[in-house]
């Protein structure tokens, strides 16, 4: 059955975030993460992943032993993941490239099987979006569409999750930017007002 949403809420307990699939007016939980003592780990039908992210341009998430301990992989195109423009993303035997438009908004395509074929961003096509406009980072969205919708669920959730971390990213890497900017401003502020500037 095609999904085309997926939808992580505000946590309900400590550090657990839902997540919910199916449209707005019919969704169910499929999946919960959460984050204990810097461990990450995803719920999803009874199976418990490991995943690991940070500020390499790599993720992974390692699924149960019950369910063949598979490895999802996401790989920027940068030094670090919040820089990338482009993450490619392997779950399964599906590949997909994410593609950051502007700081806030990203796009989702569909990539070719072969991983050495380049992909053509003006001719590929479209599976999905997400933004970090209105809470994005608190309330993950990711629509799908077209060839999107029938990927698998377990699928769809992990690319949400690659989604949440590209706008953590990037939010933690502006916040940086901007503390740097106010410690050099401050003692010149603090220069000016006494009148030595």
């Amino acid at each position: 059955m095609p999904n085309p949403d997926i939808r992580w809420s505000v946590p309900d307990y400590g550090n657990t975030f839902p997540i919910y699939a199916g449209r707005t007016d019919d969704m169910d939980r499929v999946a919960e993460y959460s984050v204990e003592r810097d461990v990450a780990t995803m719920h999803f039908g009874g199976d418990a992943w490991q995943l690991e992210a940070g500020k390499s341009p790599v993720m992974k998430a390692t699924t149960g032993a019950a369910t063949g301990s598979q490895v999802f992989t996401a790989v920027g195109d940068a030094k670090t993941f919040g820089a990338s423009k482009n993450v490619s993303c392997i779950a399964d035997r599906h590949r997909v490239l994410i593609h950051a438009e502007s700081r806030k908004d990203f796009v989702l395509f569909k990539a070719p099987a072969d991983p050495d074929v380049a992909l053509d961003l003006a001719n590929a096509e479209k599976i999905g979006q997400f933004t970090s406009e209105n809470d994005g980072l608190k309330r993950v969205h990711v629509s799908f569409e077209g060839d999107g919708e029938t990927l698998p669920l377990d699928v769809q959730v992990f690319l949400s999750w690659v989604a949440r971390h590209a706008m953590e990213t990037r939010v933690l890497s502006s916040s940086w930017r901007l503390s740097i900017f106010l410690i050099i401003l401050v003692p010149f502020l603090v220069l000016y007002f006494l009148g030595y500037i």
